[in-house]
């Protein structure tokens, strides 16, 4: 999940077998409807496609799919454990650690520690690949 347009709005982009792919749409369909979450665009059904594409190609694809799929199985763990909680640090983290451009491990850590078993399963190496990536994308190259 992350922020599009112009900061008011959010993607949720995820990753599924062709066999699931329409068990995933109902699922988010109805995770939708339950929370009262409007879909500004109509969904797309999984495809196979470069996603790096406008993150500097295909070379950073396979560093690029696994920093979404991590993000996303941390960001839900937080929402499900805490959703006030998972709001503030978001917002605090897109409107003044980012802009003062501080590292986001030293902020992020306690919490994710206390609210993400998928954080917590990373190895120390994968932990400072996911925050590395954080810090870096949309360009990797910077």
């Amino acid at each position: 999940m992350n922020v599009c347009g112009d900061y008011n709005s959010v993607r949720i982009s995820y990753f599924v077998t062709e066999e699931n792919k329409e068990k995933a749409v109902c699922k988010f369909k109805q995770f939708f409807r339950e929370n009262d979450l409007v879909e500004i665009k109509d969904f797309e059904y999984p495809q196979e496609k470069v996603v790096a594409e406008a993150y500097d190609g295909v070379e950073y694809e396979e560093r690029f799919r696994n920093f979404l799929v991590i993000e996303t199985r941390i960001g839900l763990e937080m929402i499900e454990r805490d959703l006030l909680q998972a709001r503030r640090l978001l917002a605090v983290y897109r409107w003044q650690i980012r802009k003062a451009s501080l590292e986001p491990k030293e902020y992020f850590e306690p919490t994710l520690k206390r609210l993400s078993p998928a954080y917590n399963s990373l190895s120390d190496d994968e932990k400072d690949q996911f925050f590395a990536d954080l810090n870096e994308w949309p360009n990797p190259l910077k």
